[in-house]
């Protein structure tokens, strides 16, 4: 099977490997060019080095926040994104706090992604919450996606890709079910044939994360 243009247009290539240096995410730019994916998604600390690039290629630049574990305090998240976006960030991918999904303190995840959101949306930035889907039970889930149903982020995103079993099939349609149609479903972890992203995409999702596809 070919890509076609429609699911390249859904792809953020990614690379947030620790050993990875400059001139693998400058291929990795140049990559996202040849095959008219969305955007590359990056570190932090990338951001800035790659901004011009970037934007001379026509992709948008995505980073993560909070990332990979989530538990950084809100002023730590909040710093971040602000340094994010002064550096070029695009768009932001944000992981929520899990300890507190699981202790059910949903009024300190509501505060904290309300915080996160409004940052994003003044700037005129797409936010994405990374939720670890597969991880969390189809209580946490529904309490997750219901506290993003009244925060309104731009995306869902279903893994960071460093824990648990990542993207699938029917975690998609859980969350296509459980959300708003106004939020997007951003598909990551594990995901490496154009086979599997077509099946997630036609489950629901509108991005997929990925470090590679192949036929």
């Amino acid at each position: 099977m070919s890509r076609s243009l429609d699911l390249n247009n859904c792809i953020e290539l990614t690379l947030l490997k620790p050993f990875a240096g400059d001139q693998d995410y400058f291929q990795l730019v140049q990559t996202a060019q040849e095959n008219k994916y969305l955007g590359v998604c990056v570190p932090p600390s990338k951001v800035g080095k790659l901004k011009n690039t970037a934007e001379k290629a026509d992709i948008k630049l995505i980073t993560v926040i909070g990332f990979p574990l989530g538990y950084n305090t809100t002023s730590v998240k909040l710093y971040e994104m602000s340094q994010a976006i002064g550096d070029g960030a695009d768009e932001l991918d944000v992981v929520i706090n899990l300890s507190n999904l699981i202790d059910e303190k949903n009024s300190q995840i509501k505060d904290e992604l309300q915080a996160l959101t409004e940052m994003a949306h003044d700037n005129n930035k797409i936010i994405k919450i990374i939720i670890e889907s597969s991880l969390i039970s189809e209580q946490q889930l529904k309490n997750i996606c219901s506290i993003c149903s009244e925060i309104k982020p731009d995306f869902v995103k279903t893994s960071t890709g460093f824990n648990g079993e990542g993207a699938s099939v029917s975690g998609v349609k859980l969350l296509k079910n459980l959300l708003p149609a106004e939020i997007g479903i951003k598909a990551s972890g594990g995901i490496r044939s154009v086979s599997f992203a077509l099946d997630l995409i036609n489950s629901g999702a509108t991005r997929i994360g990925t470090s590679s596809l192949s036929n």
